[in-house]
């Protein structure tokens, strides 16, 4: 991972400030020198919000499979010069380029339709808000990793889906209903997750900025939304290991009349049993399956009742034989 060249912070912004025209074949030349993931960057961050894009990127990367590539302008550069980048650095695929001054952004990716790419940014800029171009970037990342999913016929696990969606205000129990509609139709309530450049413009207010002087801020609401998403983490996992622990004897009983069931074929009640036993199997193979979530838990805990009766019939048919 590097950033613009090698040089400072400072002296980085002065070279490109001074070289407007020549800026894109800097960036080129940079990026050409990275590995699977870069940053070049013409707004002077320091080093631990630069580490911060850095990290994004690198993220995107492993996630996709492919190369993630930032550049980071001043709020008065076009960013979409850059998008021709794109070709002249063998990128494809999944392959991301991003360009943007913290207002625009050119988004590249060859495994994405225009439609689907654009539809990735709009609802990072929808989802964010107020929110300033660090975490914003961080919303469009996770973005376009849900699209590329898509693309691949690939479903998102719950964790990666808690990540992906971490920015978008949902809380527990939004969070996993959105999780079953996804799992069930391949994208959220709130559009498709669909399967080449694009500029977003975003309005600006008085009081922004673009990328410098946003970037504390745009690390204080990353560090919020990492606190957030720790705290959900640890509840998810917690409710996780409960309804682990739940179904520990409906999938016990079941087990232990499936294996027990010969010779009952003939009592007039088998078929009964038989369908007892269908649904209460279904319903257990769906808990395990889905998120952990506390309305899971409470079914899980119905469940047990079911299983015992499930046990009663087969205990019943077994005396009866």
């Amino acid at each position: 991972m590097r950033s613009f060249i090698g040089l400072p912070p400072a002296a980085a912004t002065l070279l490109w400030a001074g070289l407007a025209v020549a800026a894109p074949e800097d960036a080129l030349k940079f990026l050409q020198n990275t590995g699977q993931s870069g940053v070049a960057q013409n707004v002077g961050l320091d080093a631990a919000k630069k580490s911060e894009v850095e990290a994004i990127a690198s993220d995107l990367s492993g996630k996709v499979g492919g190369k993630a590539y930032f550049i980071l302008l001043k709020r008065d550069e076009d960013p979409e010069p850059y998008g021709g980048l794109y070709e002249r650095l063998n990128m494809k695929g999944k392959d991301v380029l991003v360009a943007s001054n913290g207002t625009k952004w050119e988004v590249k990716v060859a495994a994405l339709s225009h439609e689907a790419k654009q539809a990735a940014v709009d609802r990072a800029l929808a989802s964010s808000g107020d929110v300033k171009p660090i975490p914003r970037l961080k919303i469009l990342s996770n973005e376009l990793h849900l699209a590329l999913s898509q693309t691949q016929g690939k479903r998102l696990s719950w964790n990666e889906f808690q990540s992906a969606n971490a920015g978008k205000g949902w809380d527990g129990t939004r969070m996993s209903r959105e999780y079953e509609t996804y799992k069930a139709t391949g994208h959220t309530s709130g559009g498709a997750i669909a399967t080449v450049g694009h500029t977003a413009p975003i309005t600006h207010t008085s009081s922004s900025s673009g990328w410098g002087t946003w970037a504390f801020l745009g690390v204080v609401v990353a560090a919020v939304v990492g606190i957030v998403i720790w705290r959900r983490r640890k509840r998810d996992g917690d409710l996780g290991a409960e309804l682990k622990q739940t179904l520990q004897h409906p999938e016990a009983v079941l087990a232990d009349v499936v294996m027990n069931m010969d010779g009952l074929e003939e009592h007039p009640r088998f078929g009964q049993l038989m369908d007892a036993y269908s649904a209460c199997e279904n319903k257990l193979k769906d808990l395990k399956n889905g998120a952990p979530t506390r309305e899971a838990v409470s079914k899980a805990r119905a469940l047990n009742d079911e299983a015992n009766r499930v046990r009663r019939m087969f205990d019943e048919a077994k005396m009866a034989r």
